[in-house]
């Protein structure tokens, strides 16, 4: 199985250790630093997600953006740089990406991109990672130039639920926690209690459960409170 931790590209100019051009000889590579302290905060999510400089080279990514990209279908890497596999879409992300690495403030900017031979819409946020918002112990004006993180919101993909996580939000028992997380994946309630081999009065009763434990009246408000849930 693979490792979802983060995982950083092998570009030489962000190595350890080495100072960045334009700090001088023996001066801390605070830019390295500031992507390695990035990178851990990468895994908060399961969606895909990465760090990219102005020219949209990818520095850093989390375990399931590496995974994403190995399986090209809407980004892929060219020479180390992202773009869409789309040529109609590789315009407007870059200007994305590069006013992300620019912007003096913090912003964020919502690409709608589509799979070729697709017209399924998948969301692509862009956002400002850079010398504006670099913190402690860093200090501003340490990067050279800003950086962009962007992550990819598939509404199409599986929703990732932690079972572990709602038996200790709400209480749920085992089966009652496989029931909700198969109406999150879209089955109904018969193909849930087939799945589960139990009978549909059974999963009935499972999910009138489920309801008064998580304070909701519907399948609909349901879902909403376990979409929260997931990473």
């Amino acid at each position: 199985m693979r490792d979802s931790t983060a995982s950083a590209r092998s570009f030489d100019r962000y190595a350890p250790g080495q100072a960045q051009t334009g700090y001088g000889t023996g001066v801390p590579n605070w830019r390295n630093l500031w992507v390695q302290t990035v990178a851990a905060s990468l895994n908060a999510t399961t969606r895909p997600r990465f760090i990219l400089d102005a020219n949209c080279t990818l520095i850093v990514s989390n375990g399931a953006g590496e995974v994403f990209l190995e399986s090209p279908s809407l980004l892929e890497l060219n020479g180390g740089r992202v773009r869409p596999v789309a040529r109609r879409s590789r315009d407007e992300f870059r200007a994305a990406v590069q006013l992300a690495c620019r912007a003096g403030e913090p912003q964020e900017t919502n690409l709608v991109l589509t799979r070729p031979f697709e017209h399924i819409p998948v969301l692509v946020r862009v956002g400002v990672l850079g010398a504006a918002a670099t913190p402690e112990p860093f200090g501003s004006g340490q990067l050279d130039e800003g950086l962009a993180w962007m992550d990819i919101a598939d509404v199409h993909a599986p929703i990732n639920l932690d079972g572990n996580v709602i038996r200790r939000l709400f209480g749920l028992t085992r089966r009652e926690i496989d029931l909700a997380m198969l109406l999150a994946q879209g089955y109904s309630l018969a193909e849930s209690a087939e799945r589960l081999g139990v009978t549909i009065e059974t999963a009935r009763s499972h999910l009138k459960n489920v309801f008064a434990k998580t304070h909701v009246k519907g399948q609909a408000q349901l879902m909403r409170v376990l979409v929260l849930t997931a990473r």
